[in-house]
């Protein structure tokens, strides 16, 4: 359902996106509320999956790295065991559902609006275990807590790991999606000719609404696949299996890996949508468009990384 957010107290826009809502606003010829005309601004300049380039200017917080007490289960499921290891097709042979390893406790706080959207942002460097997270994202707090004290449990060499910060808090309209369609995986890796040397990313994500769909079923097709060769997605959405497909709750944190196949779901209604993901791989995530974390001393050259078009799919599976 559509949230009641006042548009005066919850809501709050940049001057740029407020511009564009003025002059939205002044070609409409009938009288709406304020809401109603604020949800179409939005609607005219919806793009999914959009880039953005956020500016940091509030100082930043710490969040120390501290083991916690976890149930038995997460650490003897098959999508815990896989962390800290190298890349192996032959994993999809087995079921990497995600892991519920916590709850937002303070919801209200959680969907707190006017956080800059950001795209893997880096807040933890590899070689450290020291988080910096701009205070712009302090509302998420409790659950980037949860998250860093699970991952510190669970991976024992954490230290080598990078950490990136996804928020995207946006408007989604009827009928589209906030993030990537068609299933999924987060963490192809990088090194197509010599997948083996790569230890597996692997993320934990929450969000209030519209939550993501997991496909927990075996792709025993994909260790006959070739990665310089093949589209991964495009086996991954032929033999998915809706029957077996389900969303993953609201306000729950879940862990999933390299081998957890997903994908994004479609609005049924006008919504606004808070999703945070916490990654963590060994690789900088250098790409072109992702965000820049001014509290670290860093200076990476961004490099344009797409799909390569050649790949196909398999026709032996066919």
């Amino acid at each position: 359902m559509m949230q009641n957010y006042s548009l005066d107290t919850k809501l709050k826009l940049t001057k740029e996106e407020l511009l564009q809502i003025d002059m939205i606003l002044k070609k409409e010829s009938k009288r709406t509320t304020v809401e109603e005309r604020t949800i179409n601004a939005h609607k005219e300049n919806y793009t999914e999956n959009a880039h953005s380039v956020p500016v940091y200017k509030q100082g930043y917080f710490r969040i120390e790295a501290q083991s916690c007490e976890i149930d038995q289960s997460i650490r003897t499921s098959q999508t815990a065991k896989a962390l800290d290891t190298y890349w192996d097709a032959t994993k999809f042979d087995s079921i990497h559902a995600p892991v519920s390893i916590g709850k937002v406790e303070n919801k209200a706080l959680f969907q707190q609006l006017g956080q800059p959207r950001c795209s893997h942002l880096p807040v933890k460097f590899a070689g450290s275990n020291d988080f910096k997270i701009p205070n712009e994202y302090s509302n998420f707090k409790e659950v980037l807590t949860k998250i860093i004290s699970t991952e510190t449990t669970l991976n024992p060499n954490l230290n080598e790991y990078y950490a990136y910060l996804t928020v995207d808090q946006r408007f989604v309209p009827k009928g589209n999606s906030q993030r990537i369609k068609g299933a999924h995986v987060d963490g192809i890796p990088r090194n197509r000719e010599h997948p083996s040397t790569q230890l597996i990313d692997h993320s934990y994500l929450v969000c209030d609404s519209l939550p993501t769909k997991f496909y927990p079923q075996s792709y025993p097709q994909m260790k006959k696949c070739d990665l310089l060769k093949h589209n991964f997605f495009s086996v991954f959405d032929h033999f998915k299996d809706e029957s077996s497909s389900f969303v993953v709750e609201p306000f729950l944190i879940y862990l999933m890996n390299a081998y957890s196949v997903h994908s994004a779901t479609n609005s049924e209604t006008d919504l606004i949508r808070t999703f945070l993901r916490l990654e963590f791989s060994t690789l900088k995530f250098d790409r072109e468009g992702n965000s820049k974390n001014p509290y670290f001393n860093y200076d990476w050259s961004p490099r344009q990384c797409h799909t390569p078009k050649h790949l196909v799919f398999p026709d032996f599976l066919l």
